[in-house]
């Protein structure tokens, strides 16, 4: 068993003084009852206050995709400090630097023609929100359940109420409290403002726009749900969005927060093929620092400028943050995306790896995946295989799941809930190969106890 002594004991001082975790939701990060506490850090390996060290693929909920300390980059931030400020203040001070990230985002994501750039997902998809409204100059949103775009009370409840096809409109009312993002304190007519639809319902979307396409300015949504699951569209759901948005001139919007150089240069619009209006990027864009960026078409982003929308913030586009994320994308770009080649063998030797676990041990298994990003799903069927809804995920144990990743902690490997596993540039195949060799003995301890 690993001592944990220091941890525990800071866990205890830590929650003293804060009420909860540094972001919470309404189910516990944490595999253990105790908090990690860690000293110090090498690529994928983590080394907690205790001494113990640990193969992490949590990524810090997705923005490490290079992985951490990754030399060169930080040596490229280091001689850009030593020359700049970190930030000169947003719309007084420039650096070239702003033209040349703007430039790289154009080249390589098939909607950005014009850029805008803040801190955050979630502020991000509020500039997102107040472009549509102001392009089309309608109000209402179209989103999807069990989507995530920020802890904003306008977009946080992602539950489908079962009158969605035929109500007049949406109504304000209290979240269900089954649903994952509920909360109190909300505006209660924050739900007035959205539609929330069931993924991959061609036919309650078409029934929707049809009768409510004057008062909707945009559709918003991940194009795989990485932060369900990894559930993916159906085959044409994604087409279909397009063909209405066009249909109706409604702005089709892309929340491309994780899936934004994750899955690669062009995100899940160039991986999938079906071009936004606009998107929506943060986590991997800049390296680990706090970056995130609006892209489209010019058509939409010249309301920020002749609509006189408001778009201020101190640290918009601010100048380390702006370099992080240029050479971030410099490094992505080398040797023929040298990267993104590592980050493929190594997920496809996991996931492969897990599913003939499961069947060493007899054990049902699903794994649901997209580049870059995977869900260890034990209880359900069907291998490595896209599921588009829940139903395709029937038999989930999530007791089993949990338990699993207590025990892989024990064993020196860190995941996310429901075993989300985000892969980096600097896991190896031997990450990979000793990872598998501790779910092996923690399968066996699970099942022969």
């Amino acid at each position: 068993m690993k001592d944990y002594t220091n941890s525990e004991e800071l866990t205890k001082q830590f929650n003293e003084l804060f009420p909860a975790g540094h972001s919470n939701l309404n189910m516990s990060l944490e595999a253990t009852e105790h908090r990690l506490f860690i000293d110090h850090v090498e690529k994928a390996h983590v080394f907690d206050v205790d001494g113990n060290e640990y193969i992490e693929y949590n990524g810090a909920m997705g923005p490490m995709f290079l992985g951490h300390k990754n030399e060169e980059f930080m040596e490229s931030v280091k001689t850009f400090l030593d020359k700049h400020a970190t930030v000169y203040g947003s719309s007084l001070l420039y650096t070239e630097e702003d033209i040349k990230l703007a430039q790289k985002i154009v080249e390589h994501v098939p909607c950005a023609e014009q850029v805008k750039f803040c801190l955050s997902g979630s502020e991000a998809v509020q500039m997102a929100i107040r472009i549509a409204r102001a392009y089309t100059g309608r109000n209402r949103i179209i989103r999807f359940g069990m989507h995530y775009h920020g802890w904003l009370d306008n977009v946080i409840n992602s539950v489908v109420k079962e009158d969605v096809a035929t109500a007049e409109t949406p109504t304000a009312g209290e979240m269900l409290k089954t649903d994952t993002h509920y909360c109190e304190g909300m505006s209660p007519w924050q739900q007035e403002e959205s539609f929330v639809l069931p993924w991959n319902d061609f036919e309650v979307l078409e029934s929707v726009i049809e009768k409510h396409h004057n008062e909707i300015a945009m559709m918003h949504f991940e194009a795989i749900i990485c932060n369900t699951l990894c559930l993916s569209p159906k085959p044409g759901f994604l087409e279909k969005i397009r063909e209405l948005c066009d249909k109706y001139d409604i702005v089709m919007s892309m929340d491309e927060v994780i899936t934004g150089w994750r899955l690669g240069l062009g995100g899940a619009q160039g991986y999938l093929g079906v071009v936004p209006d606009i998107c929506t990027m943060a986590k991997a864009i800049a390296g680990g620092y706090p970056f995130s960026c609006i892209a489209g078409k010019k058509k939409y982003m010249s309301t920020l400028k002749n609509k006189q929308i408001l778009t201020a913030g101190t640290f918009n586009g601010y100048a380390l943050g702006v370099h992080a994320s240029l050479k971030n994308i410099e490094l992505l770009e080398a040797n023929a995306g040298a990267v993104y080649k590592q980050v493929e063998a190594v997920q496809n030797r996991l996931m492969t790896g897990y599913v003939e676990l499961a069947e060493k041990y007899g054990i049902d298994l699903r794994i649901t995946y997209a580049p870059g990003i995977f869900f260890v799903l034990f209880g359900a069927k069907g291998g490595i295989t896209p599921a588009y809804t829940m139903d395709n995920l029937e038999g989930i144990n999530r007791p089993f799941i949990n338990q699993f990743r207590k025990e892989m902690q024990e064993e020196g490997v860190l995941t996310m809930p429901n075993m989300r596993t985000y892969i980096s540039g600097s896991h190896t195949i031997e990450d990979a190969e000793f990872t598998l060799k501790v779910a092996d003995k923690a399968l066996a301890r699970m099942l022969n106890n």
